[in-house]
Parts: C-alpha cells; sequence; structure tokens
C-alpha cells in the first residue's frame, strides 16, 4: 500500500497495512495540514495589523490636520507669538516704571 500527502512530501509503504504506522502518517499529516492552516492565519493576522497600523497612522494625521485647520479657524497666537507679546509687554512696563520715577523727581523740584 503506498500513501501519499497531499504535498507530496512523505511517502508511506505499508506491505502488510500496519495501522501503527498508517495512524502516524495521518496524523503527521494532520499536524502539518494545521501548521499550514495555523501559518496562513499567521501571516493573515500579521498583514491585518500592519494595515491597522497604517489606518492608525492616516487616521492621526487627519485628526491633527483637522485640529490645526479648526485653531487656525479661531486665530489663536501660536506660543511664539505670546512670548514675545509677553517679553514686549514686560519692557513696557519697566519703561514706565522709569518714566514714572522721572516724573516724581522733575515734580519733586
Amino acid at each position: 500500500m503506498v500513501l501519499i500527502c497531499s504535498n507530496f512530501s512523505k511517502l508511506l509503504i505499508c506491505e502488510n497495512y500496519n495501522t501503527k504506522y498508517l495512524k502516524a502518517f495521518l496524523k503527521s499529516v494532520q499536524m502539518q495540514t494545521r501548521n499550514k492552516m495555523l501559518d496562513d492565519f499567521s501571516q493573515l493576522m500579521t498583514n491585518a495589523m500592519g494595515v491597522a497600523q497604517g489606518a492608525k497612522e492616516e487616521a492621526e494625521n487627519a485628526f491633527a490636520s483637522m485640529v490645526d485647520r479648526w485653531l487656525a479657524d479661531r486665530d489663536f497666537v501660536t506660543r511664539e507669538e505670546f512670548d514675545a507679546v509677553k517679553a514686549m509687554a514686560q519692557k513696557a512696563r519697566e519703561e514706565n516704571k522709569e518714566l514714572k520715577a522721572r516724573i516724581e523727581a522733575l515734580e519733586s523740584k
């Protein structure tokens, strides 16, 4: 009796139909089939995770650009602009103090 598995990689010759060898062979063929199915499933899941990762990055980029557009429409200032105006205000306060001190000095004469 000759048995060839589905991928023709194993050949079993049984002269007297020894069920022990036949069962062992069929079990190995089933294990290979299951492993092939698991490998295919694993590959499918790996590909799906890659697609999901790409979709996640695309969604993050779309959300970030949408928030940027929303903020631009609201005329919010950037941190740099805020810091520049804050420094100008501080400088103006210092100049006002100096001018006030000069005026008081001139008025006291």
